[in-house]
């Protein structure tokens, strides 16, 4: 399935949850961001309790691409790792609520 789609899939919903529910989610925030020794990257983020959080990189702060979803630990508490192979030397990363 397209990102793009399942992007705009997933704020729709999670617009119409928020508007029947009458809650008023917190903006995620970056709470960890680790460069493992075998060079995987290891991102802990906080965020609204069983919401989606797509993950995007950049090299140029430009450009972003989407590389993943937060794992929900525990309520409001998020984890995203990407894998070694073919990460560049340096990597920005941001938090999408789609």
């Amino acid at each position: 399935m397209d990102l793009n789609v399942t992007a705009a899939l997933l704020q729709e919903a999670q617009a119409i949850i928020a508007a029947l529910s009458g809650t008023q989610n917190p903006q995620p925030a970056f709470t960890v961001c680790r460069c493992e020794k075998d060079g995987r990257v290891r991102l802990k983020f906080t965020g609204a309790a069983a919401r989606t959080y797509l993950i995007e990189a950049s090299a140029d702060l430009q450009t972003w691409v989407p590389v993943g979803v937060g794992s929900e630990r525990s309520e409001g508490d998020f984890e995203f790792e990407e894998p070694v192979a073919g990460l560049p030397a340096y990597r920005f990363y941001r938090i999408v609520a789609p």
